[in-house]
């Protein structure tokens, strides 16, 4: 006949409930500890970013300063011309004084241009300024949740298997890493399709100013001279807000250490402004100047598109990862026997 240790089974049966149960606590922290991670991830994030965008404003903001004095002496140029200066009246005997007007009102087109662009790259700024502000006061606290997770953790570590805890810590914060480097790819991909957004747009008009352009050069007349100016303006509109959206892009790729090299001169864009004025520049030379634009912007958007690939490529490889690192934990969760 054969005798059954009560004792020993039921002490057995708690020593596998409370091991379980302790397994089931640890997943809990580590939970909280992943929302706490990302919640230190964005505060110290957005804490640098608040920084660098301070700085930015206030290089912005005095060259806002700087341009608006640089216009105001172009246009004080032009109404010297115009209302007769003694400059401008040894210029009206010298036959000259028609083609120096015509000089520093393209001048003064230009120094406008440039200002209302710094103007806008300001409140770009600013409401870039206002959202890291948002962030920051969402992700506030986070240092007292972790260190109360930490002290949880402890304790479960001493009361219970070491060995197993320590297997799922591992586990556990290689997720984490994985997870918060795939929400910098995230963003990363949500700023550069911000950016793409007005390239397509500034794209969509050139080639219409273009097509605009080639019926004016067969004698299209005043309407299609005036429509195909108003389609380089909102080009020009366009280009403002994607320099301020590759600001914000580039910011997003330096968090996952890559570097994006897009270059579109948005002068060339302003310069457009000096040919509103009808017979200052032949239309073909207009025309040459809007084709020239169209291939960098179309340059701009390729070089977007491919960085959002690469990043698209990166956020795949790191759901591979944290697949196979879910896969593992969970065995080892279930791997645990009486």
């Amino acid at each position: 006949m054969r005798f059954i240790n009560h004792d020993l089974t039921v002490n057995t049966i708690e020593v596998v409930v409370n091991v379980k149960g302790a397994i089931m606590m640890f997943t809990e922290l580590n939970e909280r500890l992943k929302r706490v991670k990302e919640k230190e991830r964005n505060h110290s994030k957005w804490q640098e970013r608040l920084t660098v965008l301070n700085r930015e404003r206030t290089s912005q903001e005095r060259s806002v300063q700087e341009l608006e004095r640089e216009w105001l002496k172009e246009h004080e140029d032009v109404e010297k011309l115009r209302n007769g200066s003694l400059s401008g009246f040894i210029l009206t005997i010298l036959n000259k004084k028609a083609e120096r007007l015509l000089k520093e009102e393209m001048e003064s087109v230009q120094a406008k241009a440039k200002h209302e662009a710094a103007i806008a790259s300001v409140r770009f700024t600013q409401e870039e300024i206002r959202t890291a502000l948002e962030r920051i006061a969402e992700a506030s606290g986070w240092e007292e949740e972790y260190e109360q997770i930490i002290r949880d953790k402890e304790r479960l570590l001493k009361e219970h298997s070491p060995q197993t805890a320590e297997q799922m810590d591992k586990l556990v914060n290689r997720r984490i890493v994985l997870s918060t480097e795939n929400q910098e790819l995230v963003e990363a991909i949500h700023a550069g399709r911000a950016l793409l957004i007005p390239l397509v747009e500034a794209e969509k008009c050139l080639n219409s100013a273009r097509n605009w352009g080639t019926y004016d050069m067969l004698g299209g007349g005043f309407l299609s001279t005036h429509i195909k100016h108003g389609k380089i303006e909102e080009s020009t509109e366009f280009m403002h807000s994607a320099r301020g959206h590759l600001s914000r892009f580039e910011k997003e790729l330096k968090d996952v250490n890559m570097i994006l090299t897009v270059e579109f001169d948005v002068s060339s864009f302003l310069k457009f402004a000096d040919y509103f004025f009808d017979g200052f520049f032949s239309d073909w030379i207009v025309q040459g100047k809007i084709n020239d634009s169209l291939d960098q912007v179309a340059a701009s958007i390729s070089k977007v598109e491919d960085a959002i690939s690469s990043l698209e490529r990166l956020i795949q490889t790191r759901n591979n990862e944290i697949k196979q690192v879910s896969q593992d934990l969970t065995e080892l969760i279930e791997s645990v026997q009486a």
